[in-house]
């Protein structure tokens, strides 16, 4: 999960067996579900 491979603004992300919520780029989480940069996104959602 890379910052510049997402939309900005509040997103809801869907990794395996978890969610978590990138605002601008920035994880904003419990802790950093990132791997490094090597984390898959399923999907995410967007408010439009």
């Amino acid at each position: 999960m890379l910052a510049n491979e997402l939309p900005s603004g509040r997103l809801i992300v869907k990794l395996s067996k978890h969610l978590s919520v990138v605002i601008n780029g920035i994880i904003e989480d419990t802790h950093n579900p990132s791997r490094g940069g090597s984390r898959c996104v399923y999907d995410y959602y967007i408010k439009r």
